[in-house]
C-alpha cells in the first residue's frame, strides 16, 4: 500500500512525498520537488500509538516507543490509523 503524504519536521518544514507500507515497516520518502531529501523508516514493532488531529489538515500523529513523534498529513488517515493500530496489536 502507498499513499501521498506531507511530513512535518520538528523544525516546522512540510515535506511532500509518499508513505510505502510494507509487511514489517513503513517508509516515507520525499519527492523530487522538495529542497530537502529525506527518508524515514519505521518498523511496526516500534510503534506506541496513533492519533488523529486536525491542526493543519487531516493529521496523523505517530508516537514511537522511544518517545519520538512523527506527524503526517494524509487524506485517508482513518484507514491508515486502523492499519497501524492492527500492527501495534500484533507486535505487543
Amino acid at each position: 500500500m502507498k499513499t501521498k503524504a506531507n511530513y512535518f519536521t520538528k523544525q516546522g518544514l512540510s515535506l511532500g512525498g509518499n508513505i510505502h507500507f510494507e509487511k514489517d515497516y513503513f517508509t516515507f520518502k520525499t519527492h523530487l520537488l522538495n529542497f530537502k531529501k529525506e527518508t524515514i523508516k519505521v518498523e511496526y514493532k516500534n510503534l506506541l500509538s496513533i492519533e488523529l488531529e486536525v491542526i493543519i489538515g487531516p493529521m496523523l500523529r505517530i508516537v514511537l516507543k522511544n518517545g519520538e513523534t512523527l506527524a503526517f498529513v494524509v487524506s485517508n488517515r482513518k484507514k491508515i490509523k486502523e492499519f497501524l493500530e492492527e500492527k501495534i496489536k500484533t507486535n505487543l
